[in-house]
C-alpha cells in the first residue's frame, strides 16, 4: 500500500491531525477523570479571567462573500495538481513544490512514489473534493481518487504563492459498519458557542470528517471560528491570535459532570501536540442513560465546573483553548456510550442540533456537516 506524507515541519500536525484523530484515537493513556492528571498540576493551575477576546461573526452574511472569495483559484490549483498526480508527471507537479518541499523530496522520487501507486492500481478522479483556507498564506485542498477498487485521499498545502507546501497520500479502507447507525437521542441539543462559526470536519465520509475511522468519534465534529479570511491572524504560532481562542463553550444539554480534566497546558499552534492526553482539558456530561457528551481541547484553568455539578443547556463550562492533540484553537465535540474518553471501548452515537441556521438557512434538527458556516437560530 502507498503510505506518503512529504510536509514542512512547521506545518505536520495540521488538518492531518485536528482534534481526536488518528494519533489520539489509538492512544491508551487517555485521562478518564480529574483524579488521572496530576493533582498538584491542577492546584497549581491558575483560573482563567474573563477577558475580551474578538467576537464571532453576528450572521451568515458578514462571511459568505470573503469565504467564497478566499476559494477563487484554490479548487484550480488543486485539481490541477490532482491532474498531474493521475497523468504520472512528477516533473509538472514537481516544479509546484516550494523550496522547502522540493529539497525533502527529489523529482526522482516524487516519481518513483507516482509509480508505486500506479503499481499498485490506476488512479482515476472520483469527482469528489474540498478546499479550505486557513489564512492569506496557507490552504488546503483534499480530493478522493478512484485506485482501483480503493479510494486514495489527497491532500495538498498551499503557500500564497500557489506553491504546494506539503502532499499526502492517504489509503482510506472501507468503514466498518456503523452500530449506532440507527440511533437517534431524545435529547435536545444547541450549539456550544455564540455567533457564527465553521465546521472544518462533520459528516460520514472521510474526506468531510477524518474521525470516522474511530469508532468513538465517528460522528465528531471539530469546529473554528472563520473570519476576515482565516482562522487567525498574524502569527500562526500564537493561540491569542486565533479567533476561537477564548471564546465560551456552553453546554449543549442539561446534565450532569461526569469528566472533568483541568491543568494541560496549551500546545503552540501548528507545531506541537499532546497525542498523550488527546483530549486536552475537557468536559464530559452525562445527559441521558448511556448518552455522554464530550468537548475537548479546553483552556488550562478555564472549566467552570467540576464532577457532580448539575448543568443548564446554554450554562458556560469553560472556554476554547489549544490543550491536547490539536492542530490549533476549536472546538472538538462528540456524543458518546460511555463517561470516558476511551477510543478503545466507546462507540460514538450521532448527534443531532435543534433550531440552528446552517448557512443562513434553518435546520430544526440535523447533523452538521464540513464547509458550513452554522449559529443558533
Amino acid at each position: 500500500m502507498i503510505w506518503v506524507s512529504v510536509r514542512r515541519a512547521r506545518v505536520s500536525s495540521l488538518m492531518g491531525v485536528i482534534a481526536l484523530v488518528a494519533l489520539g484515537c489509538g492512544s491508551d493513556s487517555t485521562q478518564a477523570t480529574t483524579s488521572s492528571v496530576d493533582s498538584t498540576a491542577l492546584a497549581n493551575t491558575p483560573v482563567v479571567e474573563s477577558v475580551d477576546v474578538p467576537s464571532p461573526p453576528a450572521s451568515f452574511a458578514e462571511v459568505e462573500d470573503a469565504y467564497a472569495k478566499s476559494l477563487e483559484g484554490l479548487f484550480v490549483e488543486g485539481r490541477s495538481a490532482v491532474d498531474q498526480l493521475i497523468g504520472n508527471d512528477p516533473d509538472a507537479l514537481h516544479a509546484r513544490f516550494d523550496a522547502s518541499l522540493a529539497a525533502d523530496m527529489s523529482v526522482e522520487d516524487l516519481g518513483a512514489m507516482i509509480d508505486s501507486a500506479f503499481g499498485q492500481a490506476p488512479l482515476t478522479d472520483s469527482g469528489t473534493d474540498r478546499a479550505f483556507r486557513q489564512s492569506s498564506t496557507f490552504a488546503t485542498y483534499r480530493a478522493e481518487l478512484g485506485w482501483g477498487d480503493d479510494v486514495l485521499l489527497v491532500t495538498a498545502f498551499f503557500n500564497d504563492a500557489t506553491e504546494i507546501s506539503r502532499l499526502d497520500l492517504e489509503p482510506l479502507p472501507p468503514l466498518p459498519p456503523d452500530p449506532a447507525d440507527d440511533y437517534q437521542s431524545q435529547v435536545t441539543f444547541r450549539l456550544p458557542f455564540e455567533g457564527v462559526w465553521f465546521v472544518i470536519m462533520g459528516g460520514d465520509t472521510a474526506i468531510e470528517n477524518h474521525h470516522v475511522v474511530a469508532a468513538d468519534q465517528r460522528h465528531a465534529y471539530d469546529i473554528f471560528v472563520w473570519k476576515e479570511g482565516g482562522t487567525f491572524s498574524g502569527d500562526s504560532a500564537v493561540n491569542e491570535n486565533y479567533w476561537a481562542y477564548g471564546q465560551r463553550l456552553l453546554a449543549p444539554a442539561a446534565g450532569t459532570i461526569v469528566t472533568a480534566i483541568d491543568g494541560l497546558p496549551d500546545q503552540v499552534p501548528l507545531e506541537s501536540t499532546d497525542v498523550t492526553n488527546p483530549a486536552g482539558n475537557h468536559v464530559v456530561i452525562e445527559v441521558a442513560e448511556g448518552e455522554y457528551l464530550l468537548i475537548a481541547h479546553m483552556q488550562p484553568g478555564s472549566l467552570t465546573v467540576a464532577v457532580g455539578d448539575v448543568v443548564e443547556s446554554g450554562q458556560q463550562v469553560g472556554v476554547v483553548g489549544n490543550s491536547g492533540n490539536t492542530s490549533e484553537p476549536h472546538i472538538h465535540i462528540h456524543l458518546q456510550d460511555q463517561p470516558t474518553f476511551n477510543p478503545e471501548t466507546a462507540t460514538g452515537l450521532p448527534l443531532e442540533f435543534t433550531d440552528y441556521l446552517a448557512d443562513g438557512m434553518t435546520v430544526e434538527r440535523g447533523q452538521p456537516v464540513a464547509d458550513q458556516f452554522i449559529a443558533t437560530g
